[in-house]
Formats: structure tokens, sequence, C-alpha cells
């Protein structure tokens, strides 16, 4: 089931497989800016410049891996791109350049913080997987204080969604803000990948990255195993004492019936041995002459 899986389960991976950023007040990070629209209902390229302006990344709002994603920097190119849409949900966002940094949450505590730097300035879907095209530091080069509230603001990032057992929380940090991207509740897994980084930086290697992974969901699954033995054990001592009530509904059914039919017969034995029906021939059916 989902409760036994590894991971955010079902639900969580739904809530967040949209790209669409979360505020959450509490803590000082904030969502970047943006616009959710569908191919059929597109809105005007001048319109999303009213509000957003002419600095805007657009991508499909639910594919992974920065699949589709464009750089826009004025109203024209957005025409254009808006022109090309034909299906699909989609995602617009006031561009925000700053440090990329990507931080694991494990049991609810954050681990390492990683900066991405693409050589290209655009942590693209070639970039994250050319080798060569992206430079990681893990842990990131940043002022102790930016560290603790990076890793704070993914820990409650990571809690305020409902998450389970492990995510990614990636953010752009720039001089003013820390602006949350993403919750990625089903991260890369390569030793190479994001959240492997973010581990080795609180000490955990691959290996033993895996396995914190997979302690919960083993757990989870014993005990619904121990849970379901439980209730199997007590149907069947249900049934079993249901079954015993019921023989012995029916036996004793039975014997009523029996001790009904008992006394019937020896009813009728005794009405034939009435003493006034033996001294009266009449009332056995006989003439005076004791004939019939």
């Amino acid at each position: 089931s989902n409760d036994d899986a590894q991971g955010g389960g079902a639900e969580r991976v739904e809530l967040h497989d949209d790209d669409v950023g979360v505020v959450f007040l509490p803590i000082e990070f904030i969502s970047k800016a943006h616009l959710v629209f569908e191919a059929t209902a597109k809105p005007t390229a001048r319109e999303i410049v009213a509000t957003l302006g002419a600095s805007l990344v657009v991508k499909p709002n639910n594919e992974g891996s920065s699949v589709g994603l464009s750089l826009i920097a004025t109203e024209d190119e957005l025409a254009a791109k808006l022109a090309s849409i034909n299906r699909g949900s989609w995602l617009i966002e006031r561009r925000v350049v700053g440090r990329e940094l990507s931080v694991g949450v494990l049991h609810g505590r954050a681990m390492g913080v990683v900066e991405i730097r693409p050589k290209s300035g655009v942590y693209d879907f070639t970039s994250k997987y050319t080798k060569g095209m992206t430079e990681y530091f893990a842990p990131a080069p940043l002022e102790p204080a930016d560290t603790a509230r990076v890793q704070a603001a993914a820990a409650a990032a990571f809690a305020a969604c409902g998450c389970r057992d492990y995510a990614r929380v990636d953010f752009i940090l720039t001089p003013d803000a820390l602006y949350l991207l993403e919750i990625n509740t089903l991260p890369g897994m390569k030793e190479t990948s994001l959240l492997p980084m973010s581990a080795l930086c609180a000490g955990l290697d691959f290996a033993a990255l895996v396995r914190e992974l997979v302690a919960p969901a083993l757990q989870r699954f014993a005990a619904a195993a121990e849970a379901s033995f439980d209730t199997a054990i007590r149907r069947n001592r249900v049934r079993a004492r249901l079954t015993a009530l019921g023989t012995m509904l029916v036996m004793g059914a039975i014997t009523l019936v029996l001790w009904l039919g008992a006394r019937a017969v020896l009813d009728a034995v005794k009405a034939q041995l009435d003493p006034d029906r033996i001294l009266n021939p009449g009332a056995l059916g006989l003439g005076v002459d004791g004939r019939a």
C-alpha cells in the first residue's frame, strides 16, 4: 500500500507534482510570483507582463528535470512562446537571479546545503544531465547564518507540506530574500544526485543514505503486517465464537423439537391409557358388548 512505501506517499507526491511555489508565513522565505494556465485558456503576453514583468521563466507545470524550460526577456519573446503552446498546463514565474541551493531533508531534519552553478547560467535539462556543464559545491560556501537559515526553511517547508521520510527542497538566495522553488518528494537518487550530495555533507554515504530511506518503510510494513495478523486472529476468534454459538443454537433447536415431539407422543399415550376411556368403551369407539 502507499502507507508502506518509502517516501512521501501518493497524496504528497501529487501535492508537490505541480511546480507552483507555496508561501509559508511563519518562516522567512517566499515563493516566486507566478501564474498557472492551461493551453486552452492562455492569457495574453500583455496581461502577463503587466502582472509579472517581462523577465520570466516559462515551463510545463507538471514535468520534471526542467524539461521544456524557457527564459523570457521581452514581451515579444513571451508572445512567441505562448503561440507555440498548444496543450497541457503551464507555469510562468517571475525570474529571480541569485544563488541556486538545494537541501535534502531526512526524517524532518535538514542535511547539508548544496550550491548549484551551471556554466551556461541556466540550470536546465542540458545543464543537469550533461557531464561538466554544472559545478556543485557541497557544502555550499555560505555564511553560517545563511546555511542555518536555508536549513531551517527546508525543514519548515517539509513539515508544512506534510512530507514523510525524505524530500529535497530547492531555493534561490538573493541578497534580499530566500525564494522557495520546489519541494521534490521523489528526487533523483544516483550517487551524483543532489540528495546524496546533501546527505554526504551530513556524514551519510550513499549506502547509509539508502538504508535510512528504506528503514521507515520497512518499519511501517512490519507494523502493518503485525496489525493485519492481529486482525486476522481477532476475526478467527470471533468466527469461532459465532460458529460455536450457531452450533449451540442448532443443537438447542433440535433438542427442543425432539422434546416437543416426545411430549406429544407421551400425551397421546397417556390419553390412550386414560382410565375413563378404558372404563367407557364408547370413548374407545366400541359397542356395549365390547365390539367395534
